[in-house]
């Protein structure tokens, strides 16, 4: 009787370790991984290798300089990984699942989309926090590398955590993930819309 209880008691174990093993999709965390790598690549890739006056051209006085969005993109990196990570410290509320309005899809198309525009929080305005492009480059490799390894490793149950965004409403925890890759991608488009001034320095 007591082999039997141990041996109900241990598939009873592994069943629940079975069904909670992945609380998003293997194509879901696919697609987050080759995002966040995607929009890492293209960051690094288009604020290689530029000169001083590249880096600190602005086209119109209210315009962003290259370093500018440079800063922007690494501050957010951190704020919004700090939020996701902070929002699996409450209880999940899966109750609000009904309020998220927005595919994963459609905002991936969004957050980049450059035709509409917005006004970044205070926090995250560039106000020369580092040194130099290297130090930001830095910075934000580190950060990514990180978010990378959590999308890769995490069993934290991202879908039933959800968050407001004041511009697209409530999302869930691995939207949000999402939403880091694409608003980087969004300020790189940035970057490579600087470069195509006529006064950009060559």
């Amino acid at each position: 009787m007591k082999k039997l209880l141990s041996l109900l008691l241990v598939m009873s174990l592994f069943s629940f370790t079975v069904g909670n093993a992945d609380p998003i999709t293997s194509k879901e965390r696919e697609l987050l991984i080759k995002e966040l790598k995607d929009s890492h690549d293209f960051f690094l890739k288009a604020t290689d290798g530029l000169s001083e006056g590249q880096l600190v051209f602005k086209e119109a006085p209210e315009k962003w300089s290259i370093m500018q969005c440079m800063e922007h993109i690494a501050l957010s990196e951190k704020l919004l990984i700090d939020m996701i990570r902070q929002s699996m410290q409450s209880p999940a509320n899966p109750e609000k699942r009904a309020e998220v309005k927005i595919t994963d899809e459609d905002l991936l198309k969004a957050i980049p989309d450059r035709s509409k525009k917005a006004t970044a929080p205070e926090v995250l305005q560039p106000s020369g926090k580092f040194a130099n492009a290297e130090e930001i480059r830095a910075s934000f490799k580190k950060l990514r590398a990180e978010n990378i390894s959590y999308a890769e490793t995490t069993q934290d149950d991202l879908r039933n955590h959800i968050m407001p965004h004041p511009a697209v409403g409530e999302l869930d925890s691995y939207q949000w993930m999402l939403l880091l890759s694409a608003h980087s991608r969004r300020h790189t488009l940035q970057i490579e819309e600087v470069k195509t001034s006529e006064a950009y320095p060559k």
